[in-house]
């Protein structure tokens, strides 16, 4: 299975924004990278409930229905909770999760891969192929 997390684009300022035009340019380029380097399509598509995450994930994977869930999860055992409960859906296939920075920040952090936390639209793949998650690859994103 391949997890691809991805932290939402630039956003307008306030709690629940839209993304900024340079957060749309982002996750585009998002999208682009997880297609043509990355080689994945992923399906399914969930999103956290903010509208930022909902609308990168709309712009990273286009034309694919978007799932919200109230939160991604941002601590490690509940994250894998969430990803093992769509295991018999995926199998050996991809999903993308969007987020926000917590999420980001304990996936870099637990598998070292130093992003900052104003990196919009840093994208991190992960696959359990080994048996145990490892980085398969990772966009750093764009900074603030």
């Amino acid at each position: 299975m391949i997890v691809v997390s991805c932290r939402h684009g630039h956003k307008e300022p306030g709690r629940d924004r839209s993304l900024t035009v340079r957060g749309v340019a982002a996750a585009k380029e998002a999208g682009r990278w997880l297609r043509e380097e990355a080689g994945l399509v992923a399906d399914p598509v969930i999103s956290s409930h903010w509208k930022r995450c909902q609308e990168t994930a709309a712009l990273v994977a286009p034309g694919r229905p978007v799932r919200v869930l109230q939160g991604v999860p941002t601590v490690w055992d509940r994250w894998e909770a969430l990803v093992g409960s769509l295991r018999a859906e995926v199998g050996d296939g991809a999903v993308l999760l969007v987020g926000s920075h917590p999420t980001q920040d304990m996936l870099s952090a637990r598998f070292d891969l130093g992003l900052k936390r104003t990196n919009y639209c840093a994208v991190i793949v992960l696959s359990d192929a080994s048996g145990d998650w490892r980085v398969q690859s990772h966009h750093p994103g764009h900074p603030k």
